[in-house]
């Protein structure tokens, strides 16, 4: 089988849509972390067999969970999810309270508004 199988079985996924059923998260919501769960374990696997260095691999399996990531790269693994999650607001895909609180706090973002000023920033460095 592929390599998706080992990492995201369909138990797995059956078992976390029963949980956040019970919470009232959308399926979009529990799509994305079913998703960013494989995608990053996979994105881990296969870099590290195509000899990628490991700070990278690691960057690539902690973005989406910077809580667990290795001490070493704690820090660069916060400033890759703050950007993950700064896109996926600006896209309106996830809600202000759906952001870890920590590393709001790591990087003095305390409130909305101020995630809505780098946002707006951040657009017009891009020209969007």
């Amino acid at each position: 089988g592929d390599w998706s199988s080992d990492v995201c079985s369909s138990d797995l996924a059956h078992l976390v849509r029963a949980a956040v059923q019970k919470k009232g998260v959308s399926q979009k919501a529990m799509k994305m972390v079913v998703q960013n769960c494989c995608t990053a374990k996979g994105g881990c696997i296969v870099t590290k067999n195509w000899g990628f260095p490991s700070k990278i691999s690691e960057a690539i399996r902690y973005h989406n969970n910077p809580d667990i990531a290795p001490k070493d790269i704690k820090k660069l693994i916060s400033l890759l999810y703050l950007a993950d999650m700064i896109n996926y607001y600006s896209l309106g895909e996830v809600e202000y309270y759906q952001i870890n609180e920590k590393v709001l706090k790591e990087f003095s973002i305390d409130s909305e508004g101020k995630l809505k000023t780098i946002v707006k920033r951040v657009q017009e460095k891009l020209d969007y």
